[in-house]
């Protein structure tokens, strides 16, 4: 615990949200002046709520006491910390559906797509039923080195009209970046949309694979490519092919993890190498497909000498 921040709680606004669903702000306030003799208003809660603000870790702590759980219950993933709660305040499953499904509509806010509509609820779950569990997600490092980057992805659980997912990149044992998400299937394909839920490292990743809700069989793989967001002045509109190894089914997440800590790169499987590598030459010294944003004086330069000016 003493190694861990507050920027390390996973999906921070949603507990907060679920929390106060179940303990409404008067409460929550009354109880903290009241009985624990302290001082939470309605205007930081709603903040806490909004993920405008994240809270020092003695405020963290009141309101912890004031919903009856400990503060180190806000470190479990989003639904370890849903399970403590419900089970502490003694909420009926109908109730804790409720307040989920206005967690997943909070979440899916505004962006409106008419495919969304074309696939309904059986779908969705059909296709849960074939791609849920844990993966070993492969690619080429974004760096443009020649590593083999390795991620744990897991596909969690339905929230019609999207699948949740999540994912624990790993870079060696002391660098691991989290990232939480949607998937959602057009025709052929599954779209990944996934971002970092931390403030020092914000990124949106997203990746494109094939849609296997109608192969036959146990599901062993996905494959496609993965878009990464820009750094600086490097993008990286196609940054490299994915390979995603299905786990078998009684893999945790932490068992994936610690196979990915014991895989170094002189170990990866040669098969996994070939079907992540891009189809250009290592001469060149890429090993993701890059562009460099332009420079405006640049581009002005160009449109003057087709126009002329020059």
């Amino acid at each position: 615990m003493a190694n861990r921040g507050l920027d390390d709680i996973s999906r921070f606004e949603s507990k907060v949200q679920f929390a106060l669903m179940a303990v409404p702000i008067p409460e929550v306030v009354r109880t903290v002046r009241m009985k624990l003799g302290g001082n939470l208003t309605s205007v930081t809660l709603e903040s806490w709520k909004a993920g405008r603000n994240r809270p020092s870790r003695s405020k963290l702590e009141l309101f912890s006491r004031a919903l009856g759980i400990r503060m180190e219950d806000f470190y479990e993933d989003f639904y370890g910390f849903v399970d403590v709660l419900s089970t502490v305040r003694g909420l009926a499953e109908r109730d804790r559906e409720i307040f989920l499904k206005r967690i997943e509509e909070r979440q899916s806010g505004s962006v409106k797509l008419d495919v969304f509509g074309r696939t309904d609820t059986d779908y969705t779950q059909r296709l849960f039923h074939k791609i849920g569990g844990h993966y070993i997600l492969y690619n080429y490092s974004m760096n443009n080195v020649p590593e083999i980057n390795q991620t744990l992805v897991s596909v969690e659980c339905t929230c019609h009209p999207f699948i949740r997912v999540s994912a624990h990149s790993v870079r060696d044992k002391d660098h691991v970046t989290s990232y939480q998400g949607r998937l959602f299937p057009v025709r052929s394909n599954l779209h990944f949309v996934m971002e970092t839920g931390s403030t020092h490292h914000e990124e949106v990743v997203m990746i494109v694979t094939n849609n296997p809700v109608h192969q036959g069989g146990r599901l062993r793989f996905l494959y496609g490519v993965i878009l990464s967001g820009s750094e600086d002045f490097v993008s990286h509109p196609s940054a490299a092919r994915v390979f995603m190894e299905k786990m078998p089914e009684g893999m945790t997440a932490e068992q994936v993890l610690e196979k990915i800590g014991g895989t170094t790169q002189e170990n990866i499987p040669s098969y996994c190498r070939k079907l992540v590598r891009n189809d250009i030459s290592q001469a060149d010294g890429d090993y993701v497909l890059r562009a460099e944003q332009l420079n405006m004086s640049y581009v002005l330069g160009l449109m003057n000498e087709e126009n002329g000016d020059g």
